[in-house]
Order: structure tokens, then C-alpha cells, then sequence
């Protein structure tokens, strides 16, 4: 450990090496760093705090520490850290060179700091946390003992100590609780940055605070002007990694983003609108403006950015087709540093909102035939899924398929419910829509296929309840509701032609089954394309949410849907 660890014991020089508790430090070293002390005038505090700002490395702060170890104050030890932090900037290989470098500044430290005030700690501790010495536990150990102690702190001294303990991962419940308290009297002082700060420390180290975050949202809203981008998308982030919601938050905070969003930042623009979607909170406007901002700069974002970006905008069912036309032509330049998920989730994005992109497609699954053990059962569900949805070439999908197999086989890979019921529809459109040999087993098969038809316990819309009320008051057709169509699985509602016996599936579309009018989800398409599309399938009368809206009265509604029967039996015959 550092604290014994402060002196070097070999003859290589004064740092490295093994080392000796301090009270065996080697004798040439001793006399002379007491000899250098005897002949060296005392400094003034500003002097020495100067001497300290003129070191040019880690080195030579260490040795000013050990020179002037009796005429150190508690505010010059915060300054040795900043210090280090700005010569470390600038020179990262030094602490690496020599990992013993800092330990006697790191025993000062600890000697001295129940003697530091709030302001002193907050420095020391924001310096070591940013030169990432998370794992000298006894400093830390000091620092935590110490701020617990104190009743009196300033706005930015809190948010740094957090910060500090979350930067390195050190949870604190005991901190974190003193905080707590505190932070809930001097919130009204904490500007934006402080906030922000402050939320994400709790959010980092996974510390739940409904009455901070409650607050915080609150002198948020008053200050929401003075927040940067990255206050803003740290801010949102924080609310949403401890599940705390605050709507009025993210309304005026989606506002403020709009009017700053050239200013944003790739993973500032990324951030913000994966919290949005995470959480599910609708805000069009900025997603409209950060698809207008991002469309123009996308050569700047990352495999990351570009996957998260284009998955926010899924997950929302907002269409922009700029913004995907662009992000496509990136993702293309850049598919041999996407990873298995940003894969998957680029495509799954693609596919959800039925836009179309064949070269991507294209160039993606071209990545595929290198190599598949890095995709997950996910990863693996989401890019057979999406093939199935654009109807790619079935090749790639016998090749995941195959892969699929042998993990099973090997039981290398545990498929939830939800991922064998997507696995299904992609087998389907593999054995059933182009009639190609699936490599998947029967028995396999099977499991999917009962996933698939597993009822959901789903409440049926209001929606769909009244269709169907319709449907019943006519008297020419009788109604057989949620039945299994036997070739596909699905859950569908059929009618019957009393006089010939003629079926016809209904599929009764809310809004949830569109990105926007006329433009059905990817999930819509593949549904009904499979419905239509296997041998003697019944014909398929889709209702869409607004035109039956649009109808005032039930007659209207009877003739809306005889006239809708008419002109699907009139093309399937």
C-alpha cells in the first residue's frame, strides 16, 4: 500500500522499485533530504503555493512535497493534486513509468486530511478522481470520513466530491446519504453545472434519491438557460439511469435543446435522444431539429453514435428520411468498425421504420459471413428479424439460421420469448415466403412457433372492440374472433360470408402499427405480408385507425366496411 510504500529501497534512484515503510527509509536518502531541509528557508504560503504552479512534472512536485513536508498546508496539498492533473495532461506516460511516483503525496494526504476545510477536499478529491486513482482505497477511505464530518459546504464543493467518488465507481452510501441532506438546503445556489454534476454522480453509482432528483428538477426548470449541451444530455441521462420521471423536465429541457441544438455535440445529440426514447417520452420538435443538425455533420459520429442515433429514433416511431438516407451512406464507409449489436440495432432501426435501405442491407450482411460468434442471442434475433422485414436476400438468413442451429446444439445460446417469437416470423419467411429448406429443425421450429401463438394477456383497444361491434351488427356475416391462422401463428380475426362461406382475416390497425399515416411499422408489413402470402391464405382486410375515425356514426361505419369487402373480394377474384 502507499503508505508504505513512501521511500525507494534500492540503489535505481529515488523512485520504483521496492519500497520500506517510513521509518526504514535508507540512510543516504534520510540525511540528505534533512540536510537539503536544514539549509532551505522557510517560504510563505504563497510562495510555496507559487513553487508548487511552477513544477513542470509529477517528479518534481514530489520532491518539493518531500523538501517542504513540515511547511505544507492543507490548500497547498489541493494544489500539489492540481498540479499533478495539469502535468499529467500533459505527459501520461510519467505515472506509468513509475506507478510508484505519487505515493508520498498520496500519504500526505491522508495525514492531513481531517485537517482540510470543505473547499480544500473538494479540490483534492476532484483531482484524484480525474487523474483516475480509484483504486487507493485508504485516501479515499480519508476523504469519506472527513466530508461526512462536515455541516458547512458550498454548491460546487458538493457536487465535486460526488463527482469525484462516482468518476472512480467508489460507492458511498453514507456519503451519498449525508449529501443527500445537504444538497436539499443549498440546492437554490447550484447553477447548472453543479445540477447536473450532482444527478449524474447519483445516477453513476446507482444511488437512489427521489427527493434530490426531485429537487433538482425543480431549480433545473429556473436555471434551464444557462445549461450547455452537455449539461443538458448529462442531466437527462442521469434522470432516466434511476428511472425518475419527470415529464416538465423533459418537456422544457427538449425546448432548451432545440434552441442550442447547433451546438451540440455528436454524443451530446446521441445522449439526449436515447434518454428520450429510453423512457418513451414523445418530443418532436427535437428530434426533428437534432435530425436537421445531425443529417449536415455525420461524418463526425462514431459506430456508436450512429447506431444509438438511428435506435432513438426507432424506438419513437419518429420518421425522418434525411436523416436515414444520410446515416445510411456513413454506416456503409463505416461497417467494418460496427461491433455484432451495432449491427443488429442499425438495421432493426431501418427495418422498424420501414425505410428502405438495400446497400446497407447489402454491406451489412456482407460483414456477416466473417464471422457470427460475437452476436448474441439479441443481436442475432433483431438482424433476422430485420432481414425478414425488407425481405433481403434469404441466403444470409439460412447462414444465421445455421449458426443459430449449431449454438443450440452446443447449448451455447438461451433464447427468450420474445426473441423465438421474432425467430418464428423470420423462419416463416424463409420456409414459407420463398419457399427455401429452413435448416431449422421441427422440433425447434415447434418451440418458436408456440412462443409465437403464447397469448400476450394484451387488453384489447377500444379500437378494436368497436370494429368488431360493427362487424357483429351485420347481417349478412358471422365473427370468429381471435383464432389461429394454422399456416402462420398469428392471432388474427376472421368473418364469414354467411351465403357462400367466404373467409376474410381483419386486421384492425391502431396507431401504434404506423410511423405515420399510409406508412405502416415494420412489424405492420411483415405481419401482413405473411398473412396474405402463404398457400390458401385467407384475403386480408386491413382498417386503418383513420379512416375509421373519420366515420361519425355506426352506418357509416356498415357501409364503410361492406364498401371495404367489396373491393377486396373484387381484386382477390
Amino acid at each position: 500500500h502507499f503508505t508504505t510504500q513512501r521511500y525507494n529501497n534500492n540503489d535505481s534512484g529515488f523512485f520504483g522499485g521496492s519500497h520500506s515503510i517510513r521509518s526504514s527509509r535508507p540512510e543516504n536518502d534520510h540525511q540528505r533530504i534533512l540536510e537539503t531541509s536544514q539549509r532551505f528557508k522557510r517560504r510563505s504560503d504563497y510562495d510555496l503555493e507559487q513553487a508548487i504552479r511552477d513544477c513542470r512534472s509529477v517528479r518534481d512536485i514530489v520532491i518539493l512535497c518531500i523538501k517542504e513536508e513540515s511547511n505544507m498546508q492543507t490548500f497547498h496539498i489541493s494544489t500539489c493534486w492540481c498540479q499533478v492533473s495539469r502535468c499529467l495532461s500533459k505527459n501520461k506516460k510519467e505515472l506509468k513509468e513509475n506507478p510508484g511516483l505519487l505515493n508520498h503525496l498520496l500519504t500526505l494526504t491522508v495525514e492531513t486530511c481531517d485537517k482540510m476545510g470543505s473547499r480544500s477536499l473538494s479540490t483534492t478529491s476532484h483531482r484524484m478522481a480525474k487523474i483516475g486513482l480509484a483504486s487507493e482505497l485508504e485516501v479515499w477511505n480519508a476523504v469519506e470520513k472527513k466530508a461526512v464530518e462536515l455541516t458547512a459546504h458550498d454548491s460546487k464543493d458538493i457536487s465535486n466530491i460526488l463527482w469525484a467518488f462516482a468518476k472512480v465507481g467508489r460507492k458511498s452510501p453514507v456519503l451519498f446519504d449525508h449529501f443527500s441532506n445537504l444538497d436539499i438546503t443549498h440546492m437554490d445556489t447550484f447553477n447548472s453545472q453543479d445540477i447536473s454534476n450532482t444527478v449524474w454522480s447519483f445516477a453513476r453509482v446507482d444511488h437512489r434519491s427521489p427527493v434530490i432528483f426531485a429537487a433538482a428538477a425543480d431549480e433545473a426548470i429556473k436555471k434551464l438557460e444557462t445549461f450547455t449541451p452537455q449539461a443538458i444530455s448529462n442531466t437527462i441521462r442521469s434522470y432516466v439511469l434511476v428511472r425518475h420521471t419527470s415529464p416538465k423536465l423533459f418537456d422544457v429541457m427538449a425546448g432548451e435543446a432545440v434552441k442550442k441544438m447547433s451546438t451540440f455535440t455528436p454524443q451530446n445529440t446521441c445522449l439526449t435522444l436515447w434518454s428520450y426514447a429510453t423512457v418513451g417520452h414523445s418530443s418532436p420538435a427535437l428530434f426533428d431539429a437534432a435530425a436537421r443538425e445531425a443529417a449536415k455533420n455525420m461524418y463526425k459520429f462514431t459506430p456508436q453514435y450512429l447506431c444509438n442515433t438511428l435506435w432513438s429514433f426507432a424506438k419513437l416511431r419518429h420518421r425522418s428520411p434525411e436523416l436515414f438516407d444520410a446515416a445510411a451512406l456513413e454506416c456503409i464507409q463505416k461497417i467494418n468498425q460496427f461491433s455484432s449489436r451495432h449491427i443488429s440495432n442499425t438495421l432493426w432501426s431501418y427495418a422498424t421504420l420501414n425505410h428502405p435501405s438495400p446497400e446497407l442491407f447489402q454491406a451489412a450482411t456482407q460483414q456477416l459471413s466473417k464471422d457470427l460468434s460475437s452476436f448474441n442471442e439479441q443481436n442475432l434475433t433483431s438482424l433476422l428479424w430485420s432481414l425478414a422485414v425488407m425481405d433481403c436476400e434469404v441466403e444470409s438468413a439460412v447462414l444465421v439460421l445455421n449458426h443459430i442451429l449449431d449454438c443450440h446444439k452446443s447449448k451455447k445460446l438461451r433464447f427468450s420469448n420474445m426473441n423465438r417469437r421474432q425467430l418464428h416470423q423470420a423462419n416463416l419467411w424463409v420456409a414459407m415466403e420463398h419457399e427455401k429448406g429452413s435448416p431449422i429443425p421441427d422440433d425447434l421450429a415447434d418451440e418458436w412457433r408456440h412462443a409465437f401463438t403464447t397469448p400476450q394477456g394484451r387488453t384489447p383497444s377500444k379500437f378494436r372492440t368497436n370494429v368488431i361491434s360493427t362487424f357483429q351488427s351485420l347481417d349478412d356475416y358471422d365473427v370468429l374472433e381471435r383464432i389461429i391462422c394454422e399456416q402462420t401463428g398469428y392471432n388474427i380475426d376472421v368473418i364469414v360470408d354467411k351465403k357462400n362461406g367466404a373467409e376474410i382475416a381483419i386486421e384492425v390497425n391502431g396507431p401504434p402499427r404506423y410511423v405515420e399515416r399510409d406508412l405502416p411499422t415494420g412489424s405492420t408489413v411483415l405481419k401482413q405480408r405473411q398473412l396474405s402470402n402463404h398457400p390458401g391464405g385467407r384475403p386480408l382486410l386491413s382498417v386503418p385507425h383513420w379512416n375509421w375515425n373519420e366515420l361519425g356514426n355506426q352506418a357509416e361505419q356498415q357501409d364503410f366496411l361492406l364498401t371495404e369487402i367489396k373491393k377486396l373480394l373484387s381484386k382477390v377474384l
